[in-house]
């Protein structure tokens, strides 16, 4: 056989490649082939020869008879690494016999894999390979074609996680970016966000650029040309980026989805000059936001070799044959148009195109998909619209602008890592990968999730797809239980309990945090490891209905097989729908675009979906509309319909009486291939009892099997959990149904509930920015959401602003004193004598009650308005000298009740301020939004105390908020017995003093002997130095062991063993009951508290000075307000340099996008770059600044405040120090005006204020690297 007339798809997963072929007679194989391109199989010598002259023979067992032809020829790898080729094969008992020379010996090859069974058999596992991709292998198995044999003319899909993993592994070809002339920073920079809240050293997010080069020329926010593009330039920077060896290259240049011409222009220059692959960020989409689209080019320009090289190598030996690469969009293409940032979701997206298909067949309408691989969990939703997609999606910590099916992934899977410590568990992120793999494939791998499941009886050893190590496994587990101080079972089942968690967050956000609820769906389970999971998850989230596809651990490579041929088109409208011709023009517009990308189908492709993106005007979370694909009528009544009813259902209110705007139109033409029906798959039952497996026998539908049991076949095992019930029926369609009520309580381990809790404030913080309309809030992320106790203690929460996260406890505790807070009613203030931060901070807090109408805990969110009154526009007056100034005051106040806000009184309190807020509408849509998210909060939360009891609940937390204490002790063990203290002094000489000693239980910190209450405004309230002080001990005792935010997140346990002396003055004024006897507090927020932070870390003497500062910029007119605070540089370590141009400690929120920026507001960005040389030198340099030049177009003010202006942050063991900061207006004649760092300066038409932060503090002295 050559593979003449054969299909065959495969997805090549984190572990393992799903293959499935059909045959030119119609039948399909099945096989499982690790991502490498080997077949792992278990093989026992069935000979027993006693000279050199007969070579052994092994059984085979991974392998079916019809493999046996293609074996001749190919490579046998022991576990030891030792080769041999197999010289000869046969097939006999349900699997292959092959001959291997291994020489005499009767005992086969030395391996460390080897099978202790106890019987006389000598087994050991062995590894096939051919040296080509696994496609090809699956190729040659399927079709029976061995090594060195030509394969024919057959039809190749594949779908590929090689670019995503090439992300993860920063394994991509490098890529020259050429971007707007002064736009240099855009890459390094980013969104200034740092990953890792709580790290000591900030860590960025990747990036595929390696270099970046200018293009001369500028295009306004109109399309117009404002500069001219410099063709002479852009050859000049070509040919400097090729003489730099580059060969790949990413053109983003402002507003190129409006007007391209400029980067194609650019684009033939860069091929004329030699570069091989060029990507331009309006060719690979069409979204108005500047980075995603210049990202999403670098990534499609950077995956060249890890993707068009797979295809090529696939092609190259395949030259008779079709090859088509799978789409994260569900569908698949040829691979001459293929775009390698179209394969990074196309492994999960394969999976939901395969499920779709069987699930409509199996009459089912509704479902969450739920695919369980080695590495992590997929879920996406299915209704009767399709399968749900996106716009833009996630990878590696880049955004990418590229339709994809809405899937969510979670980093639990079977081959996701299980650690303990003596307090507590982690499951993932950090998975075994094919190589070494989970301890129980015999390889030295570590304890995983597949191992749990085999120790606890719910994966068979020998009836698995490949053979399973036992004994390994237990090693592994016992090697944990000694760290962990459980037992082992005990131990287990939280593994199982904590992983459940992550992958029931998963379809949480794809259901709930959208606006459906997961108990009208049906749970679609595949994948080689979710059948072992899909009742606890399901059981976890209310679905009472789970189904499992046939051979469920191959539905991905099914997809690939079965994807139809799609094209897929976006054209953007960004207009009012009004009466809905746009949206009609538009439809035509985007059908014949997509069309265009299959016009060699002819009429075999059509329509199959059509979609308009609406949005409330001024929101950033959108809802998709679907419109008719078989030439129905609609008009714009009916969108608005559909739009308000989906509305209601993602945000609980009504969008209001504003005409909602369509942003895009997508369209997608599809070509659908034949035999897209599954076979049946042969499962067999495995019944359990508490000493294992009694007895077996073949699944036959419509039998009745009641768990706990086992249900097996090819490539998966399903776990069936007492008091659910599974039938098959006549299409092969596993289903499970609940046969008896949940527990009324259920019991779950304290990370469980810490993660379930973490998962909640997430959840709240979604839907904030998504239904919110500041720029602030849904752009910028300048909010935060939090839990607390029953007595107001934070206990979990969406870590975005830290600054905000501490202070939330003594807000709620604050109105506490002063009043209860009734079942369903919202108290809102921003008030520094009730725990507020600086008054644009407005927090909402609701109270959360049990069934028995018990107070549990509460929930609060906190956000920053744009724009909330005071003497500036922007609310944020550099020259304020009372809290009244700074803008509207609210002492807590009633503003909602049963989820409806009191607008009335809000719009009071807004306008009858002696400095009224300027926009009292967007101020209440804000506070709309934040109730929204106060009400799925307490929802979610009442719900967990009704799952496993309000005393349980109270007890986890309580437990949870202990261990973090307890690290605190850790981080006072640390303090010498005399003692440490640290003065930093702000720029006009005021200090900031902290001396911290060792207390009998934990910690004194006492900041006497800084300033008294300041003239200005940066007066620090009490709440604002309490976040601080958290924040660094969050820091300090995430120096001692990994601390993600699910184990350890930001909560008062660890201040707890504190004692903290805060004497009346800077860092704790007093404040009055009439405003304007208050002191002002804008930059004790941000600055001041910024300081503390350095005063604390300094003491301890781990890390230079980062930039002390947020650098508050506001640039506003009574028509519009840019806010945005600006990073700089951190810090250096004894073993590390510190970041550029990051947001360091009490902050991290974004850069407004350049294009946000500019199609909102009459502004130019001019420059945005990395200010070199900003860093202390030393034995580890502290990171560089930041520059930042805005140009305006129109008569406004900026007022700016920052800090370490009059000096640069202090470096640490003989560093240097960093440079300090600089603030200047540009102005249109050419003239300088130099800017102190407390500020107001009016700006006329043409002027530029720019900003350049400052650089952090090196560690150690220079002579130290000679």
């Amino acid at each position: 056989m050559n593979g003449d007339g054969w299909r065959i798809g495969v997805d090549i997963g984190g572990t393992f490649a799903d293959c499935v072929g059909i045959a030119p007679d119609g039948t399909r194989r099945r096989i499982k082939i690790l991502t490498d391109g080997r077949v792992r199989t278990l093989a026992t010598r069935v000979g027993n020869p006693t000279s050199g002259t007969v070579h052994p023979q092994y059984a085979l067992t991974a392998l079916p008879p019809w493999a046996v032809t293609a074996l001749v020829g190919m490579t046998a790898v022991a576990a030891d690494g030792s080769e041999r080729i197999v010289l000869d094969a046969y097939g006999a008992n349900n699997c292959c016999v092959a001959t291997i020379p291994w020489g005499d010996s009767s005992a086969g090859p030395t391996s460390p894999g080897a099978v202790d069974s106890g019987a006389e058999t000598d087994s050991t596992f062995f590894d096939l390979k051919s040296g080509e991709e696994a496609p090809v292998l699956a190729a040659r198995l399927m079709s029976g074609t061995p090594p060195g044999m030509p394969l024919g003319a057959l039809e190749l899909r594949v779908g590929t996680t090689r670019g995503t993993n090439a992300l993860l592994e920063g394994n991509t070809d490098p890529v020259a970016a050429f971007v707007n002339e002064g736009l240099d920073g855009l890459f390094a920079i980013g969104s200034q966000q740092r990953l890792g809240l709580f790290d000591l050293v900030p860590r960025l997010p990747p990036t595929v650029v390696r270099g970046v080069f200018s293009v001369r020329g500028r295009r306004g926010a109109d399309g117009s040309v404002t500069i001219a593009l410099d063709e002479a330039h852009v050859r000049s920077e070509a040919r400097r980026a090729r003489a730099a060896g580059f060969r790949h290259a990413a053109v983003a240049l402002l507003h190129a989805p409006r007007t391209p011409q400029d980067e194609l222009q650019v684009a033939t220059i860069l091929h004329e000059e030699g570069f091989e692959r060029v990507a331009t960020s309006a060719g690979v989409a069409s979204i108005p936001i500047l980075l995603a689209r210049a990202q999403t080019a670098a990534v499609d320009a950077a995956l060249s070799s890890a993707v068009h090289g797979l295809f090529a190598r696939i092609a190259a030996v395949l030259p008779r044959a079709h090859v088509y690469a799978a789409s994260s969009a569900g569908g698949v293409s040829d691979i001459a148009d293929y775009r390698p940032k179209d394969s990074l979701l196309s492994g999960p997206a394969m999976g939901c195109a395969a499920a779709r298909t069987a699930l409509a067949l199996a009459g089912v309408e509704q479902a969450i998909t739920f695919d369980m691989g080695g590495t992590s969990t997929d879920v996406a939703r299915v209704d009767r619209s399709g399968i749900a997609m996106r716009g833009t999606s996630t990878v590696s910590g880049i955004t990418i602008a590229s339709t994809a099916i809405d899937v969510h992934s979670v980093a639990a899977g079977g081959g996701s890592i299980c650690r303990a410590t003596h307090d507590g568990l982690f499951v993932g992120p950090e998975s075994a990968g094919a190589h070494p793999g989970p301890a129980c494939y015999g390889r030295g791998g570590p304890l995983t999730v597949t191992d749990v499941n085999l120790l606890l009886g719910r994966l068979p050893e020998h009836m698995a797809s490949l053979p399973l190590h036992r004994v390994a496994a237990e090693q592994a587990a016992d090697r944990e239980t000694l760290a962990s101080g459980r037992d082992r079972n005990t131990m287990l089942r939280e593994f199982l309990a904590l992983a459940n968690e992550h992958m029931a967050s998963a379809v949480r956000a794809v259901t709930e945090v959208q606006g459906h609820d997961p108990r009208a769906f049906t749970l679609a389970v595949f994948g080689g490891a979710g059948g072992q999971h899909g009742c606890a998850v399901a059981e976890a989230l209310g679905i009472a209905h789970v189904v499992v596809l046939p051979h469920a651990g191959f539905v991905s490579g099914e997809g690939a097989l079965t994807a139809p041929r799609q094209a897929i088109a976006t054209v953007p409208v960004r207009a009012a729908l009004g009466d809905g011709s746009a949206l009609h023009t538009a439809l035509q517009e985007v059908t014949a675009s997509a069309h265009a990308g299959l016009k060699d189908a002819g009429n075999a492709a059509c329509l199959t979906r059509a979609t308009a993106i609406v949005r409330s005007p001024g929101q950033a979370g959108t809802i998709d509309v679907e419109l008719p694909v078989d030439g129905g009528k609609f008009t714009a009544a009916d969108i608005r319909v559909r739009f308000f009813d989906r509305f209601r259902a993602m945000f609980g209110r009504d969008p209001g009486s504003v005409d909602p705007e369509v942003e895009d139109v997508r369209a997608v033409v599809a070509v659908v291939p034949t035999n897209s029906v599954m076979d049946t798959a042969v499962r067999t039952v495995l019944r359990r009892d508490g000493a294992g497996v009694t007895g077996k026998e073949q699944l036959l539908p419509n039998v009745t099997v009641h768990g706990p049991a086992l249900i097996v076949e090819i490539g998966a095992t399903i776990a069936i959990d007492p008091g659910w019930e599974a039938s098959v029926d006549g299409l092969g369609v596993l289903h499970i149904r609940r046969t008896s009520a949940v527990a009324s309580t259920t019991v779950l381990p304290m990370d469980v509930v810490a993660a379930r809790c973490t998962a909640i404030a997430s959840w709240m913080a979604a839907i904030l920015s998504r239904s919110a309309r500041s720029v602030n809030i849904k752009d910028r992320l300048d909010f935060s959401c939090g839990i607390l106790t029953a007595d107001g203690r934070l206990c979990a929460n969406a870590p975005n602003v830290p600054v905000h996260l501490g202070a939330l406890g003594a807000c709620v505790r604050s109105i506490a004193a002063l009043r209860a807070i009734e079942p369903g009613e919202v108290i809102l203030t921003n008030h520094p004598a009730f725990g507020g931060s600086h008054l644009p901070d407005i927090t909402v807090v609701r109270a959360v009650h049990d069934d028995a109408g018990r107070r549990i805990a509460y929930v609060a969110a906190r956000a920053h308005h744009a724009e909330i009154g005071g003497i500036r526009p922007g609310s944020m007056p550099p020259d304020a000298r009372t809290l009244a100034e700074e803008g509207v005051v609210f002492p807590p106040m009633r503003v909602a009740l049963g989820g409806a806000l009191d607008e009335t009184a809000l719009r009071h309190a807004l306008a009858t301020a002696p400095y009224p807020s300027r926009d009292p509408d967007l101020n209440c849509d804000d506070v709309r939004a934040a109730i929204a998210a106060l009400d799925a909060g307490a929802t979610a939360f009442s719900g967990l105390a009704r799952a496993i009891g309000s005393d349980a609940l109270t007890a986890a937390i309580d437990a949870l908020l202990a261990r973090s204490a307890s690290r605190t002790r850790s981080v006072a063990a640390r303090v010498p017995a005399a003692g440490i203290a640290r003065t930093e002094l702000l720029d006009d000489g005021t200090p900031i003093c902290v001396r911290i000693d060792r207390a009998p239980n934990g910690l004194r910190i006492d900041f006497t002997g800084s300033g008294d209450v300041h003239a200005g405004n940066l007066n620090a309230p009490m709440a604002v130095v309490r976040s601080a002080v958290l924040y660094a001990l969050r820091v300090l005792a995430g120096m001692d062991e990994v601390l993600d935010e699910h184990r350890a997140p930001l909560n008062e346990g660890f201040l707890e063993p504190v004692e903290l002396v805060i004497p009346r003055g800077l860092l704790n004024p007093e404040f009055h009951a009439d405003p304007t006897r208050c002191p002002a507090v804008f930059a004790g927020n941000t600055e001041t508290s910024q300081r503390v932070v350095d005063a604390v870390l300094g003491a301890f003497g781990v890390a230079a000075a980062s930039q002390g500062t947020m650098n508050n910029v506001v640039i506003a007119s009574h028509e519009f307000s840019i806010f945005e605070t600006l990073g700089g540089g951190a810090g250096a370590t004894a073993t590390a340099a510190g970041t550029d141009a990051v947001h360091v400690h009490m902050t991290n929120t974004r850069l407004t996008d350049p294009e946000t920026m500019e199609l909102r507001s009459p502004v130019v960005l001019e420059r945005l770059a990395i200010r070199h040389g900003s860093g202390g030198i030393g034995a580890h340099d502290g990171g560089a600044g930041m520059i930042r030049r805005i140009r305006v177009l129109a008569s406004c003010d900026v007022c700016f405040a920052a800090q370490r202006r009059a000096h640069g942050p202090s470096g640490t063991a003989g560093g240097g120090d960093g440079v300090p900061g600089l603030q200047r207006i540009l102005r249109a004649d050419g003239s300088i005006v130099e800017l102190p760092g407390i500020c107001t300066a009016h700006l006329e038409p043409g002027d530029a204020f720019e900003v350049e932060t400052p650089g952090g503090g090196a560690w150690g002295s220079v002579t130290a690297r000679l």
